[in-house]
């Protein structure tokens, strides 16, 4: 999902559009498993992703 996606969900939102207004893509990580552990690789992604989703959160949840 991008943020014209998010927007058009709930357009009225002015505090969703002011924290998304200089974000375009939202954050995704897809993964596929076969239930060995990860490459090092993967796990630095997974990190990366669970990093960008986490200020994203903080952006939309501690904005006054």
């Amino acid at each position: 999902m991008n943020r014209s996606d998010k927007l058009r969900i709930d357009p009225h939102n002015e505090r969703l559009r002011t924290v998304l207004a200089d974000i375009d893509e939202l954050p995704f990580l897809a993964i596929e498993s076969d239930g060995s552990p990860f490459p090092q690789i993967i796990t630095a992604k997974l990190e990366a992703f669970c990093l960008r989703a986490r200020r994203l959160h903080d952006r939309l949840y501690t904005m006054n």
